[in-house]
């Protein structure tokens, strides 16, 4: 989550490495850390409600643990271009603060840290963005209790500031050592054990993306990180439905995807399976095999090299057999392109890492064409 302790100057130029900068693979496992974050939390309010004897107790935290995972269905679907559905009512800073605590208070518990709050006077109205607020805060929490010690405490305060609320996560931690300032905000780079490095530059963009931002400001020990959110979210990208376009050329598509890495492959699948299409998965050439038995109907093939190794032509021949009016498109990070027996008998190469809207985009296309 965190990278290793210290202070830096609010919005210095140095730490500012831009979200964009991510590969389209670094790029999704934003979304699955924030998952990961709500699923602790989730777990962890399950834990309480297992061990309680008291029926109001469980279900309070029954009930914490399903909003969260409310707030991962959210997030999951966002990040493969799913349709959002739409969201409850807006909390207020203050209750925003008090229930992202609350949210973490097992984990806490479990590092024997203390959580305290602190709520200024004009923090009574409504934030707009809310949900993605929660994510951030939930998010520098985990972070601070991570590296706090056992009988520290973590404060989270929120203030009004002109248009803005301004939230600080500080923590009696080691501190961020100067060396790794510069690169706080630069994904995905971390050296706590288990962490990935992602969550910081993750948080910056969604805040920057609402037109607030999220720096690592002065503290006289540990860490302390500001959140600066206005009272007008951006609301384009923190409600907006992400529906795809022209949607119906995936609808009911057979895709049959070969591919060796789980990560990708399940990516594929849900986010052409959020737009309709069936997917079907080989991660070797005995999968393939007994795929390609069945005599499927295919309307589009995403074809890895990997788990083909030195097959592909047989694969290609076999492909041509079953399905020869199915488009395939050749995903490979080689850098020498379309291998030479693939020459003419694949419709596009989509180079990795590749954005997954391009490869949505192209499958669309290629669909589009051959329903014509």
């Amino acid at each position: 989550m965190r990278d290793p302790r210290g202070q830096t100057p609010p919005h210095s130029s140095e730490s500012d490495g831009p979200e964009s900068g991510l590969t389209s693979a670094e790029h999704y496992a934003c979304a699955l850390h924030e998952v990961g974050n709500a699923l602790t939390v989730i777990l962890g309010w399950l834990d309480v409600a297992a061990g309680s004897e008291s029926l109001p107790d469980t279900r309070a935290a029954i009930a914490i643990a399903r909003e969260h995972a409310r707030r991962g269905q959210i997030m999951t679907r966002r990040a493969i271009g799913a349709e959002v559905p739409s969201s409850h009512e807006e909390r207020t800073a203050g209750h925003l603060v008090d229930f992202a605590v609350t949210s973490v208070q097992p984990q806490a518990g479990a590092h024997g840290v203390t959580l305290r709050t602190k709520v200024g006077p004009g923090t009574s109205g409504s934030v707009q963005g809310d949900e993605v607020v929660l994510q951030i805060l939930t998010n520098l929490l985990l972070n601070g209790i991570a590296f706090s010690s056992a009988g520290s405490s973590v404060l989270v305060e929120v203030e009004r500031r002109g248009q803005s609320y301004v939230f600080n996560v500080s923590d009696e931690g080691p501190g961020i050592p100067a060396p790794r300032r510069a690169a706080l905000f630069q994904a995905p780079k971390s050296t706590r054990s288990g962490g990935v490095g992602i969550g910081l530059p993750h948080s910056r963009h969604l805040a920057r993306e609402a037109g607030g931002d999220l720096a690592l400001v002065p503290s006289a020990k540990g860490a302390r990180f500001e959140l600066v959110w206005p009272l007008a979210a951006a609301s384009s990208s923190l409600r907006a439905s992400l529906a795809p376009e022209s949607a119906t050329h995936l609808a009911d598509a057979r895709v049959l995807v070969i591919e060796d890495d789980t990560a990708l492959s399940t990516l594929v699948e849900l986010s052409f399976g959020a737009r309709g299409a069936e997917v079907i998965v080989a991660s070797d050439l005995v999968a393939l095999d007994a795929i390609l038995a069945g005599r499927p109907v295919l309307d589009l093939v995403l074809l890895d090299l990997s788990p083909v190794g030195g097959e592909l032509e047989t694969t290609l021949n076999a492909l041509a057999r079953i399905a020869p009016h199915a488009p395939i498109v050749l995903m490979s990070g080689q850098p020498t392109g379309v291998p030479a027996e693939a020459e003419g008998r694949v419709e596009c190469w989509v180079r990795k890492p590749f954005d997954m809207e391009e490869l949505i985009r192209t499958a669309r296309d290629l669909l589009a064409r051959r329903r014509a």
